[in-house]
């Protein structure tokens, strides 16, 4: 409960210090001192700023404000002309990781468009292999492992716990406050202040954006490649030190990876919630033992083989106990079917009874005989131990069930139990968030960081000059505000058509080589898209 309850009191938080924000930074600023001594009007005029402007188009929910807008500078403001040169230099460092990081992320997208459609392929080879019928046994081919191991993300309730999804959404949020605190910073290091700050809510995923005047359009070369590549450096620098908190790890986590597997979660419709706690260790299933030193996975192997399992030996009950249990069919649910071993006839024990050991050689006293499970009977044996109660878990049924619905991990928190599995829950999901922001924004796709970045990349390298004003009339807007993160192929015929040199500001060959990279890159996406569309099609077939 603790990992539902502890991130949504968390947002609720961060949406109650957001919805004030506005209204704190307005009331210290030097603009707000100012309208108090001016007119009433005036400070009412300048106070509506802090409110929240929320508006809907189709199913995108946004709410955006702009008194936040020099928070970047009254931040920078703290730094002398050294300091600032240094903030320069950081994020020039940030253009290099950035131009590395739009690489890597087209290559990953070729790598999973591949991946994805090979998947489709052993698909396709499996249903043509097996008629209707035998379809299901389809999950021994060779290939299938291949298919599995091409994971479509994160979808909570499906592969992920549903429970997760507030932590999700918690990381998901706070990553991207930490972009676009990049791209604020950034830009106010050359006395850009942004328009407003914006979060959307596409469907069900929630955003955040910082959107700029169109003149950043004709800042340097090198300022738009900073502050296009400011968003994704952020994250990667925070990707880097959440990676380095994991070298405190073993400080406050034990390794039982040797003496078997720790639990960490259970699914909440699990019949095994009743008998099983985050912390319990599971030494055996069945009689295999899941821990050791190696690096095979027993427990998953265990539980995913479709073969039986092979019962060596039995268990000794009292003769007159056995003889005097009723036969079977067993009516009462409580009760499992043994039959003795040599012998035919099944009667109905008490399973906890006869399973608290582990199975042995039929070596009985005379007052006793060997019995097993009956031949109908699907019962799994789990071996639990927390601190110094040992139990034995019994589950009848499919043993991937348990697999599913039964998270487990080589270790446990040394102390704080719930909070530090939560912790480390919220740190792997915030690291994802973080370097999956990082790739996927370096994308040179309509919208994203990475087509600003080769923008600026394409352009003239000299500066270009400032825009003056003038008061020729006009139908066009001098100033036309856009999102920084969504760029526009008709950013030349909406707004000023202003010249450098005798140019546009993108000449025909910068605009073609755009709409190239665009084109190939949102055809890798899409082929990706299909290609996984294509694979939940055969195996719901």
């Amino acid at each position: 409960m603790l990992d539902v309850l502890l991130p949504l009191g968390l947002l609720l938080v961060l949406v109650l210090v957001l919805r004030a924000a506005p209204a704190l930074t307005l009331r210290t600023a030097p603009s707000l001192a100012k309208a108090r001594k001016l007119t009433p009007a005036a400070y009412r005029a300048l106070s509506r700023r802090s409110e929240w402007v929320v508006t809907r188009t189709g199913l995108t929910v946004s709410t955006s404000t702009g008194a936040l807008n020099s928070l970047p500078k009254r931040i920078l403001s703290r730094l002398t002309l050294k300091g600032r040169a240094g903030a320069r230099r950081f994020y020039d460092t940030g253009v290099a990781a950035g131009c590395l990081g739009s690489v890597g992320a087209v290559a990953g997208a070729l790598w999973a468009l591949m991946r994805a459609w090979r998947a489709v392929w052993d698909e396709a080879e499996a249903h043509a292999a097996h008629p209707p019928a035998t379809r299901l046994l389809r999950r021994a081919l060779p290939g299938q492992r291949e298919i599995h191991t091409a994971n479509p993300g994160l979808i909570p309730g499906v592969t992920t716990p549903l429970s997760h999804l507030p932590t999700l959404v918690l990381a998901l949020v706070l990553a991207q406050l930490v972009h676009e605190a990049g791209h604020a910073l950034s830009a106010a290091l050359d006395d850009v202040t942004p328009s407003k700050l914006q979060f959307s809510i596409h469907a069900v995923v929630p955003s955040a954006s910082i959107v700029f005047p169109s003149s950043v359009d004709y800042l340097p070369t090198r300022a738009r490649a900073r502050i296009a590549t400011s968003g994704p450096w952020h994250n990667l620098l925070l990707w880097g030190c959440l990676l380095a908190v994991g070298v405190f790890s073993p400080l406050l986590w034990a390794d039982y990876g040797s003496q078997g597997r720790v639990v960490t979660s259970i699914a909440a419709t699990s019949g095994l919630r009743t008998s099983l706690r985050p912390g319990d260790l599971i030494t055996h299933v069945d009689d295999v033992f899941v821990g050791g030193k190696s690096k095979r996975d027993t427990w998953a192997e265990y539980l995913s083989s479709s073969e039986p399992a092979v019962l060596k030996g039995g268990w000794c009950v009292p003769a007159s106990e056995f003889g005097g249990a009723p036969l079977a069919p067993c009516g009462e649910r409580h009760l499992v079917a043994f039959i003795r071993v040599g012998e035919e006839g099944e009667r109905c024990l008490a399973p906890h009874a006869v399973f608290a050991t582990r199975a042995r050689e039929c070596d009985c006293g005379m007052a006793e005989v060997c019995v097993r499970p009956g031949s109908a009977e699907n019962i799994l044996r789990l071996r639990v131990r927390n601190g110094k109660r040992a139990d034995t878990v019994l589950w009848s049924g499919d043993r991937s069930a348990v697999l599913h619905a039964v998270q487990v991990d080589t270790s446990a928190p040394r102390v704080l139990g719930s909070l530090t599995r939560w912790g480390a829950m919220f740190i792997a999901y915030l690291k994802m968030a973080s370097l999956s922001l990082y790739l996927f924004n370096l994308l040179p796709l309509p919208g994203t960081d990475g087509i600003q970045l080769l923008t600026a990349l394409l352009a003239p390298t000299r500066d270009r000059p400032t825009r003056q004003l003038t008061a020729t009339p006009s139908r066009h807007p001098t100033i036309n505000p856009y999102r920084y993160d969504s760029g526009s192929d008709d950013d030349d015929d909406y707004g000023p058509g202003y010249e450098y040199a005798g140019h546009r500001r993108e000449e025909v060959w910068q605009r073609r080589v755009r709409r190239t990279v665009e084109g190939l890159t949102a055809a890798v996406v899409a082929g990706w898209v299909a290609g996984w569309t294509m694979l939940a099609l055969l195996r719901s077939s």
